[in-house]
């Protein structure tokens, strides 16, 4: 007799065989370093807000405000003229106060204001908005103009640059930008040597 097939015995012993073998799992899948949370919706989600959120940052971080800059010169030609140097020197930018010392500063100060007959105040007429070149960046600064009124004397016209730095509006000769008809200085803006 022929048989087409296994035999009725044969098929058992497979099948006692097969018992002693781990049940087939089909392979497992790396773990991606990619959260399966994370889905392209989701990161597309995430980068639009982070453009947004960067945006509304730089803008709180770089906005105008003609206020601050004009209490930050009004504040520091009455240090001057009080003969308060160190608190002229705090309200320098960081680029000034590495270029000279507070002891530079007072000496050079006190000449200064000897030139044009002591000062009793400042007044500010215009707060320009403009742009000053850092590297590739476009930092924003205000330019203020007014008059410097000597305790002797005529008032004379000023233009000084002012810088937001750490949330707080500074003079900044550094960045040029200033100008005295009395002093008979005149330093375009972005010729000086502006450094953060």
């Amino acid at each position: 007799m022929t048989t087409t097939g296994p035999s009725i015995e044969g098929v058992d012993r497979i099948r006692q065989a097969a018992a002693y073998l781990k049940p087939y799992e089909p392979p497992k899948r790396r773990r991606s370093w990619w959260p399966k949370q994370l889905t392209v919706k989701r990161t597309a989600l995430l980068a639009v807000t982070l453009l947004i959120g960067g945006n509304v940052g730089w803008h709180y971080l770089t906005k105008d405000d003609p206020k601050a800059a004009r209490g930050a010169v009004i504040n520091t030609a009455n240090a001057a003229s009080h003969n308060d140097w160190s608190a002229v020197y705090e309200r320098l930018c960081t680029s000034d106060q590495r270029q000279f010392t507070e002891t530079e500063l007072h000496d050079a100060g006190r000449v200064a204001l000897l030139s044009i007959g002591e000062l009793d105040h400042v007044t500010v007429s215009a707060v320009k908005p403009v742009k000053l070149t850092v590297g590739v960046m476009r930092w924003p600064a205000e330019q203020v103009s007014g008059q410097l009124v000597p305790v002797i004397g005529q008032p004379s016209d000023y233009t000084v640059t002012v810088i937001q730095e750490r949330g707080t509006w500074k003079m900044c000769l550094s960045a040029g930008g200033y100008s005295s008809t009395a002093m008979h200085v005149n330093v375009p803006l972005g010729s000086g040597s502006l450094g953060f």
